[in-house]
C-alpha cells in the first residue's frame, strides 16, 4: 500500500525534534491531522487498517523533494515555495502545501516558513537533517509494530537528476549521492526497511522538463552511481529500486540498463475516452484499458528478465450517486470486479508483489474532466473526483471509535482480505507467438476494428545488431488524427500515441485509427522502437509526412540476460565469456578445450555433461554483473569493470576449476547424486603422499564443510545441510576439481 506522511510545525524556526510533528497526508480525510499533536497515533491507526486489509508492506512517501532553486519568482503569490527568497542553490524541502494548511498563520508554511535541508548533510552538524531522519525513524518504528515492512521513497522532485544554475545533470546526482549516504547510513541497521526507492516516476518528470530524450547510458550511469554510493559506502543491508512507469518508459528509463536490485513499475488502467473504440460505451472503454494493463504485466514478466513488483496500480470508484460518477472508472462493484481480475494475475503471472495507490480517498485539488460537468459539495470547489477516489477507504475523518470498517468500500475489501494467495494456477494471459490483430496484446486499442482495411498501417521487424529477432520490443507510433472539418478554419488534426509489441519473430504491426471520421487521412508520422537493454531508435517526425509502410529496425546492444543457459563447446583456440544478471546453467554436453570465464550474481550450475580437457582453463565466479553504460553491448563487473585481474584479486567468492596439462585426465565422481543424508566422493588416483582437501561449497562460493580425505573414497555427512545445489571441490597442491551435487530432503 502506498502511504504518504506530512510534517507540521509546533514552533518555528525548527531547532529540535519538539518543534516538528508528523501525521498522515493532509488530503486524507478532511485535513484530519492539522495542528494535531497525536499524528503518530493516527498513522498507527492507518497502518493497522492497512494490515487488516491484508497488505504486509507499505511504500512510505515523505513528500520530501529536491529543488535546484525555489520553484517560483516574485508575483506568483501563494504558489511560491516557502523557501523562496530565503535560501539559494539546491535544497531538500517539503512541498509548500504540506504545512501550508495550518490554521495558525504564524506557523503556516505559506507565510515564508522555510524548512530546508542543505548540504553538507553530515550528522550531527546538520540539525534539519537530524530532525527529519528522527521523524522518519519514528514512523518506520510504528510500521514495524504493526508488522509492516517498508519500501522507503527516499526523495522525489523534478530536480533529482536535473542540474540547476546552468550546471550539468551530474551536479544534481552528486548532491543526491551525498544526501543518500547520510540517510541510508543512518537507517542501515533498521530491520523494518525492505528497500529504498530512489525516485518516483523520473520518466514522466523528464517529459515535463524537456528531458524526454534523455539517453539510456545516462540513466544507466546515474542509477549505478547512486547504487554504488549506498552499497559501497553506507548500507549493504537493504535492496534498491526506482519507481518507474509503464512499458513505454523503457524508451529512456529502461530497467534493463539500470543498476537496481529489482524493478518497480507503475501500471494503471488508462482509458482513452476520446479515441478508444466503443468510446460511447464506458464498460467497453474500461475493459479495453484493463486488458492493456494486464498485457503490460505479461510483457514485464516475460521480457524484463528481472525480479519486479507492481509498485503502483489503482482503480477510481464511487458509490454510484449520480453526478459524483463523473470521471471515475466505475462504482464499487466495478472496483471489486477489477480486484477479482487483478489478484490472480499478480499471483500467477510473474510479479513478486503489488502495491495499491492511495490509502484513503483524498480531497486533492484537481481539474474537472472535459466530458462532463462535475458537481461538488459546498465549499469544495474544483475537486476532480477521478483523482480523489483511488482508495479502498472512503473519504472522511475516522470514526471516533476507530470505525474503519464503516468506511471500507465493499465488496472489494472483502475480496482483498480473503484472496487465496497460496493457491496457484497457470497464468491466464497467453498471447499468440505471432502477430494476431484480434488479440489486444498486438493491437492494444483494437484499431483494426475501426480501420479494417488497415489504411496507413506500418509493418516491420525488430532485430539486434547480429540480425537476431527481438521479441517484446515496445513500438510506439504517433498517429495523426483528423478531428473535424470547419469551412472557416480548415481541417483540424492532432496526434496521439498508440503502441504494440513485437512477436517471437520480431515482427510488429501498427494500425492507425481515426474514430471521428473513419477513412479520412489515417496515417503515422513517427515510430519509436526500444526494448529492455537496447538503444532507442526512431523513424519520422511528430508533425511530418507519413512514414514508410514497412520499416525494419536494428537496435544496437545486447539484452543483459537474467538467466543464461550454456550448451556450447569451447574450442582450444577460443576464449569465451558467459555472464548473466542472476544465474548461469550448463545444460547437455559442455566440453571445454580452450578458456572460459563465467560470472553470475546468484548461482552457476554445472551438470554431469560438463567435461574439461587437459590444458583448458575454466574460471567461474559469483559476482554482480551489470550492463555497460557506454553502449549496452557488454557487461561490467561491479565497480571494477576495467580490470579483470583486480576483480580476481578482490573476489573472495571466486570458484576456479583448473585442469593441469602436466597430468592425465582424472575422473572424480560423487554418488548418490542427488543425495539426502550422505554423499560419497571418489578420487581413483588418490595417493597417500599427497594431501587432498575436500570442500562443500554453496553456489555462491560460501564454504559449508571442509575436511581432509583419508582414502580414495570419502563420505560426507549431509544431515545438517539444507536442500539445494552445491559444489564439491577437491584441492591438491597443484590440482583442483569441482563437481555439482544436489541435496534433497
Amino acid at each position: 500500500m502506498n502511504y504518504s506522511i506530512s510534517p507540521g510545525y509546533n514552533s518555528f524556526p525548527v531547532n529540535s525534534n519538539s518543534d516538528m510533528w508528523v501525521g498522515p497526508w493532509p488530503q486524507y480525510g478532511q485535513y484530519r491531522h492539522l495542528e494535531n499533536p497525536d499524528g503518530l497515533d493516527q498513522i498507527r491507526q492507518d497502518f493497522a487498517a492497512i494490515r487488516g486489509l491484508g497488505f504486509n508492506s507499505i511504500r512510505l512517501i515523505t513528500e520530501l523533494k529536491r529543488y535546484n532553486t525555489p520553484p517560483c519568482t516574485t508575483g506568483q503569490g501563494s504558489y511560491c515555495h516557502p523557501c523562496n527568497g530565503v535560501i539559494g542553490n539546491s535544497v531538500f524541502s517539503f512541498d509548500w502545501f504540506l504545512s501550508g494548511w495550518n490554521q495558525n498563520i504564524s506557523l503556516n508554511a505559506k507565510n515564508n516558513k522555510c524548512y530546508a535541508i542543505q548540504a553538507p548533510y553530515d550528522l550531527p552538524s546538520n540539525p534539519q537533517m537530524a530532525i527529519f531522519l528522527q521523524m522518519l525513524e519514528d514512523v518506520i518504528e510504528v510500521a514495524d509494530r504493526e508488522d509492516l515492512r517498508v519500501i522507503l521513497l527516499t526523495a522525489d522532485g523534478f530536480d533529482l537528476f536535473r542540474g540547476g544554475f546552468g550546471q550539468p545533470n551530474q551536479t544534481a546526482v552528486d548532491d543526491y549521492k551525498a544526501f543518500l549516504k547520510v540517510m541510508t547510513g543512518y537507517l542501515a541497521t533498521n530491520t523494518a526497511i525492505m528497500a529504498y526507492d530512489l525516485d518516483n516516476e523520473p520518466n514522466y518528470k523528464d517529459n515535463d522538463n524537456d528531458l524526454w530524450n534523455r539517453k539510456k547510458n545516462e540513466v544507466c550511469d546515474f542509477s549505478g552511481q547512486l547504487y554504488d554510493a549506498i552499497k559501497e559506502q553506507s548500507d549493504t543491508n537493504h535492496l534498491i529500486t526506482i519507481g518507474l512507469g509503464h512499458a513505454g518508459t523503457t524508451r529512456t528509463w529502461d530497467p534493463g540498463v539500470m543498476k537496481t536490485d529489482f524493478v518497480s513499475l507503475h501500471i494503471y488502467p488508462e482509458p482513452q475516452w476520446q479515441y478508444d473504440y466503443g468510446v460511447n460505451i464506458q464498460e467497453d472503454v474500461m475493459q479495453h484499458a484493463i486488458d492493456r494493463m494486464m498485457d503490460q504485466i505479461y510483457w514485464a514478466s516475460t521480457y524484463l528478465e528481472r525480479p519486479w513488483i507492481l509498485e503502483e496500480t489503482g482503480f477510481t470508484s464511487s458509490d454510484d450517486s449520480g453526478s459524483w460518477d463523473c470521471g471515475t472508472f466505475g462504482d464499487y462493484s466495478d472496483l471489486n470486479a477489477f480486484m477479482q481480475d487483478l489478484l490472480p494475475i499478480i499471483r500467477d503471472c510473474g510479479p513478486s508483489g503489488y502495491a495499491w495507490w492511495g490509502f484513503q480517498d483524498s480531497f486533492e485539488n484537481g481539474y474537472t474532466p472535459p466530458d462532463c460537468s462535475l458537481q461538488v459539495p459546498p465549499g469544495q470547489a474544483n475537486l476532480d473526483h477521478s483523482r480523489r477516489s483511488w482508495a479502498f477507504l472512503m473519504s472522511g475523518d475516522p470514526d471516533p471509535t476507530w470505525g474503519y470498517n464503516l468506511l471500507m468500500k465493499q465488496p472489494a475489501c472483502s475480496t482483498l482480505q480473503t484472496f487465496p494467495w497460496t493457491a496457484t494456477a497457470p497464468c491466464s494471459i497467453n498471447p499468440p507467438n505471432t502477430v494476431t490483430l484480434s488479440d489486444h496484446y498486438y493491437d492494444p486499442y483494437l484499431n483494426h476494428i475501426s480501420n479494417p482495411g488497415l489504411t496507413g498501417a506500418v509493418t516491420g521487424t525488430c532485430r539486434d545488431s547480429e540480425g537476431r529477432p527481438i521479441a517484446g520490443a515496445v513500438i510506439a507510433a504517433a498517429n495523426y488524427l483528423y478531428t473535424e472539418q470547419d469551412p472557416s478554419d480548415g481541417d483540424i488534426f492532432h496526434y496521439y500515441w498508440t503502441h504494440t509489441f513485437s512477436d517471437s519473430n520480431g515482427d510488429y504491426v501498427l494500425v492507425p485509427f481515426n474514430y471521428h471520421t473513419p477513412g479520412l487521412n489515417e496515417f503515422i508520422t513517427q515510430v519509436r522502437v526500444t526494448a529492455p537493454g537496447y538503444k532507442t531508435v526512431e523513424e519520422g517526425t511528430l508533425q511530418g509526412q507519413p512514414v514508410s509502410a514497412n520499416i525494419q529496425f536494428t537496435l544496437p546492444g545486447a539484452t543483459p540476460k537474467y538467466a543464461s543457459t550454456v550448451t556450447q563447446t569451447v574450442l582450444s583456440t577460443e576464449t569465451i565469456s558467459e555472464q548473466a544478471w542472476a544465474r548461469v546453467n550448463f545444460e547437455g554436453t559442455n566440453e571445454i578445450y580452450g578458456s572460459m570465464t563465467v560470472r553470475a550474481r546468484e548461482s552457476i550450475e554445472i551438470k554431469e555433461g560438463f567435461f574439461a580437457m587437459n590444458g583448458c582453463v575454466f574460471d567461474a565466479g559469483i559476482q554482480a554483473v551489470w550492463p555497460d553504460c557506454n553502449d549496452y553491448s557488454g557487461f561490467r563487473h561491479s565497480s571494477h569493470e576495467n580490470s579483470n585481474e583486480l576483480n580476481y584479486q578482490e573476489n573472495n567468492n571466486e570458484i576456479v576449476l583448473l585442469v593441469d596439462s602436466r597430468s592425465n585426465s582424472v575422473t572424480v565422481r560423487c554418488f548418490p547424486n542427488p543425495a539426502t543424508r550422505q554423499v560419497s566422493v571418489v578420487v581413483p588416483e588418490y595417493g597417500p603422499d599427497m594431501r587432498y582437501l575436500l570442500k562443500l561449497l554453496s553456489m555462491e562460493g560460501q564454504l559449508i564443510l571442509e575436511e581432509e580425505m583419508k582414502n580414495e573414497m570419502q563420505i560426507l555427512d549431509l544431515i545438517s545441510i539444507q536442500a539445494g545445489a552445491y559444489l564439491i571441490r577437491i584441492e591438491t597442491s597443484d590440482m583442483n576439481w569441482c563437481l555439482p551435487v544436489y541435496i534433497v530432503k
